[in-house]
């Protein structure tokens, strides 16, 4: 994993992922576990170049989106292909999560507030299940 340096006056910070999210290692959970605690809370993870997502990435990117969440911010995924978005789909992300093409399109989300409201009670509501 890779991030650009930003998160600076509430811009996004751009988290990308080269080869697969798996959590082999603890590196992608530990990276986002850092950006988190130092107050970054809008997060982009660009998948675009990521061959594979495991069942234990999707729970890397389902924590961060949560622990972000819980202190107003939010995790936009830019997948760019049919077949990782199709992974979300499968392990019952999908509707919880923002999926963009590019991570431009991503970035300018965090301006738009429409649909965080929606995002937030059903997130609320499969942490409840």
């Amino acid at each position: 994993m890779n991030r650009e340096p930003s998160g600076q006056n509430g811009a996004p910070v751009v988290v990308t992922v080269a080869d697969e999210l798996v959590l082999e290692s603890a590196e992608p959970a530990e990276q986002l576990r850092e950006l988190l605690k130092a107050g970054m809370h809008r997060i982009v993870i660009d998948l675009r170049e990521a061959s594979y997502v495991s069942a234990i990435g999707l729970g890397v990117v389902a924590d961060a989106v949560k622990q972000a969440r819980r202190v107003g911010g939010d995790v936009k995924i830019v997948t760019g292909r049919p077949e990782l978005r199709r992974v979300f789909d499968l392990g019952g992300l999908d509707a919880l999560l923002e999926f963009h093409d590019d991570v431009e399109s991503a970035c300018q989300a965090f301006a738009d507030s429409v649909g965080e409201v929606e995002r937030t009670l059903l997130w609320q509501q499969f942490n409840d299940e």
